[in-house]
């Protein structure tokens, strides 16, 4: 799971080419572009951090409740497994 933040009066959707590229090297990657500051670049820093973690709590809230978090919990574990195992790299 890959949390994406844009810049200074950027958008979601200068992060694209960044999630695109990732997502051809390792296509099970979940991904999360940001958009709580999309039109709140110029404010606080610390507004934006709380933005920030509220809409990454949220977004953990919803990968859990659809099981999202279960099913990379075991893909993670299994792969660990293999590592350990000398059957994976």
């Amino acid at each position: 799971m890959i949390i994406l933040v844009h810049g200074f009066q950027g958008n979601a959707y200068d992060m694209r080419l960044i999630k695109n590229t990732i997502s051809l090297i390792n296509p099970s990657i979940v991904f999360m572009s940001s958009r709580a500051n999309e039109d709140k670049t110029e404010n606080d820093i610390l507004e934006m951090g709380k933005n920030l973690a509220n809409e990454v709590r949220s977004s953990f809230k919803e990968w859990n409740d659809i099981g999202l978090i279960k099913k990379y919990k075991k893909y993670f574990k299994k792969k660990n497994e293999l590592i350990r195992n000398k059957k994976l790299f």
